[in-house]
């Protein structure tokens, strides 16, 4: 399934188990303060590619270093916004990963969730939780109402497949 039947059912589940803070955790806690993000990438041919860390993998604006992590800090507010020639951001999005064909990539993101327990030495990643993704430039997506929106599973950031024209 590549999307959710309604937004609001999911997004009121309490089922991640993970402990997080505000606050920096001490070394022998089990919270977290920054959420671990993982990425399953596949091409549009449907060869999947494995997971990746998200990291600053999806800041196509770039920004300082120390600034393009801090959207996965817990209760942090990130927004960032820039303007790029079409060129930069062919570039930008190329740097997300390359598929074997030159096609579009398909990402579904994922939380890792240990629950508080501490990670599993050479396994990674482990305990993935969907993260519902809200496509904001979607019809249905652009009312007021939030209970009516259309979660998505699997996204893309830039298209680089439809609308070429081949010989």
């Amino acid at each position: 399934w590549l999307y959710y039947s309604t937004g609001v059912d999911y997004l009121g589940r309490t089922d991640l188990g993970a402990l997080v803070t505000f606050d920096e955790p001490g070394s022998s806690t089990t919270e977290l303060s920054t959420l671990q993000f993982i990425l399953s990438v596949t091409t549009l041919s449907g060869q999947w590619l494995g997971f990746r860390p998200v990291g600053k993998l999806l800041q196509l604006c770039g920004g300082r270093e120390q600034d393009l992590t801090q959207w996965q800090r817990f209760g942090t507010n990130y927004f960032n916004q820039c303007h790029l020639p079409v060129a930069e951001v062919l570039d930008a999005a190329r740097g997300m990963g390359k598929s074997p064909g030159g096609e579009t990539l398909f990402f579904d993101l994922y939380i890792q969730d240990l629950r508080g327990a501490p990670p599993t030495v050479n396994v990674w990643p482990e305990s993935l939780y969907p993260v519902p993704i809200r496509v904001g430039n979607m019809l249905v997506n652009q009312n007021a109402a939030g209970d009516d929106d259309l979660m998505v599973r699997r996204f893309f950031v830039i298209d680089e497949t439809a609308g070429v024209a081949v010989a």
